[in-house]
């Protein structure tokens, strides 16, 4: 198997890689961050040594830089079985004091970036054989979320796009995922957010590696859609016989206390 993953130097995306290593996966990372890539590509090539492991730093918003990374992968003989794309971004706040170039990055990122390079990898997989492909979601997309409005809204594009586009694509042995998880301790800003959120940050984290473990095994058994946790699960029931207004009146008084403590505007 061979595997592009996006958002490489992200925690999701380092735990994809390894978990993806593990299981004796090919790997071509990407990411904007250069040095971080870099690390990670030295760190798993130390530790898995039967692999192959190629890096590549981009924009995954430009295309420009995506027809290089594309290139970069057709000179390497790398023609993927699987895309993971894990590149996301958000910023906390309410709308009214998220920048305009904030928000409009969060849609380049999430909905555009993640759009263009899935068109372009599909033109280069392996078309001998079946072809995944993952789009990282959120709980987030499940329903409205007043201070994140923004982020939850291109997440919910990815969901709706991840199910249209796998019932287009079925015919020609690719498959798709919408991977929608909760809270995952990836760095230091959602460890305390998740700690701000008091019993319900708790009882909705999940653990990384369980994710991405389970993910690749639903993936490959044809799910459709995967929300991890019990108690995510359990909330996602709750909402089919919840109105969208009323969920959102209750996200906005979760949300706004727990911004409050951390004084996010």
């Amino acid at each position: 198997m061979k595997v592009i993953i996006t958002g490489a130097s992200g925690g999701l995306g380092r735990a994809f890689a390894c978990e993806c290593a593990c299981r004796g996966y090919d790997l071509l990372l990407t990411d904007m961050n250069e040095k971080l890539l870099e690390d990670i590509k030295q760190g798993i090539q130390k530790q898995f040594k039967n692999i192959q492991v190629l890096s590549f730093c981009c924009d995954i918003v430009v295309e420009g830089q995506v027809d290089k990374l594309c290139e970069f992968a057709i000179k390497n003989n790398f023609s993927p079985n699987i895309l993971l794309n894990i590149a996301g971004i958000d910023f906390e706040g309410s709308f009214e004091h998220l920048s305009c170039e904030n928000a409009r990055r969060i849609v380049d990122v999430n909905i555009n970036g993640t759009m263009l390079i899935t068109h372009k990898v599909l033109d280069i997989r392996d078309k001998n054989n079946k072809f995944y492909i993952m789009f990282v979601s959120s709980f987030a997309s499940k329903q409205p979320m007043p201070l994140k409005a923004t982020y939850a809204a291109s997440k919910r594009y990815l969901l709706d796009f991840s199910l249209a586009l796998g019932e287009e694509l079925k015919e020609k042995n690719i498959y798709t995922m919408a991977l929608c998880p909760s809270g995952m301790p990836t760095n230091d800003g959602c460890i305390e957010l998740i700690k701000a959120q008091g019993f319900w940050g708790r009882a909705t984290t999940v653990k990384l590696n369980d994710v991405t473990r389970k993910s690749l095994d639903y993936m490959f058994k044809g799910r459709k859609t995967y929300v991890p946790g019990l108690a995510n699960k359990f909330i996602e029931f709750l909402l089919f016989f919840t109105p969208p207004k009323l969920a959102a009146r209750y996200v906005y008084k979760r949300w706004h206390k727990s911004q409050e403590k951390l004084e996010i505007q």
